[in-house]
């Protein structure tokens, strides 16, 4: 959010633009400064680090309920974004679980595509991409 313009280190225009609690956003700022992360100057939001990446293919409990909650707010949003500001798809295909490694591979190429054509010098809002892959099938039993 620190990124978009008119960004203000205000609570409530924060809470407001994110749909956040007044507790979330105190406790978000709170941490992002101690963390190093963000700095409030004269009114604005300042970021003071690059995004943060993790690596690929690392179980994490932290990382698990960030999509997690992600997958919540995506839920909502479907009913709350307007069709021309959201894209929503899916494609269900019988495949080879061998190449999951390369389909991960091309999504993560195609995830960085869409993050050069969308972060511009002039944001005005937040938005979440994401893609999900994962089997509607349970193994079978040996």
């Amino acid at each position: 959010l620190a990124k978009v313009k008119g960004a203000k280190a205000d609570p409530i225009w924060i809470r407001e633009r994110l749909g956040l609690t007044e507790f979330e956003v105190e406790n978000a700022l709170e941490r992002l400064q101690r963390l190093g992360f963000l700095k409030i100057e004269k009114g604005k939001l300042i970021r003071t680090a690059e995004p943060i990446r993790t690596n690929t293919d690392v179980p994490s409990s932290a990382l698990r309920s960030h999509h997690e909650q992600h997958l919540k707010n995506a839920c909502k949003k479907i009913y709350e974004v307007e069709l021309d500001r959201r894209e929503f798809s899916s494609m269900t295909m019988a495949i080879d679980p061998s190449k999951i490694p390369e389909a991960k591979k091309l999504l993560l190429k195609y995830k960085r595509k869409i993050a050069n054509l969308l972060e511009t010098d002039n944001p005005t809002d937040v938005y979440l991409f994401s893609v999900n892959l994962f089997p509607l099938t349970n193994e079978e039993s040996q």
